[in-house]
């Protein structure tokens, strides 16, 4: 069974933690990962880690090498290094592969992220209506890393709703 048809409530103590876990589409961000890890792990969620890497530039900037395009990245001094991270690659990939925070059932310390195309998040939500309600789009969101866990739920909550 797909794990999204494993979630029957909105109770986090029923949530399917072990089908994410092994779900290829799932990765976990610790509160101290660097930017090289973090985009690996969502190159690899995203099935496009062939095509894409980070690498370090001479002033020790990271460039953003996709196909045949290379990108200096700007990681927004304004939030936490993991959470620019997650924001400057949902910017770039995000039309085709959209990530989502889960949200409500995790310990404030990691983010768990799923990351699909965005058509599927649609069906996702259409077929099963607790979708919404575990899994947050980062521009829903405050920092992951930095926000008190009761201000990203409420995050949630209110993009459950609408």
């Amino acid at each position: 069974m797909h794990p999204f048809d494993q979630i029957q409530s909105r109770d986090k103590a029923a949530f399917p933690f072990a089908a994410f876990r092994e779900y290829p589409r799932c990765f976990v961000v610790a509160s101290r990962a660097s930017a090289e890890d973090i985009a690996e792990e969502f190159f690899r969620a995203a099935g496009i880690s062939q095509l894409a890497r980070i690498d370090r530039g001479e002033d020790d900037g990271l460039i953003l090498i996709h196909r045949d395009v290379s990108l200096a990245l700007r990681l927004p001094p304004s939030s936490s290094a993991q959470h620019a991270m997650l924001t400057v690659l949902q910017a770039y990939f995000g039309i085709r592969h959209s990530m989502r925070y889960l949200n409500h059932v995790t310990a404030p310390d990691t983010a768990w992220l799923v990351v699909q195309p965005t058509n599927t998040w649609a069906r996702l939500e259409l077929a099963n209506p607790y979708v919404k309600w575990f899994f947050t789009p980062l521009d829903r969101l405050p920092d992951i890393f930095d926000s008190p866990y009761e201000k990203l739920g409420q995050a949630g909550k209110l993009y459950a709703e609408a």
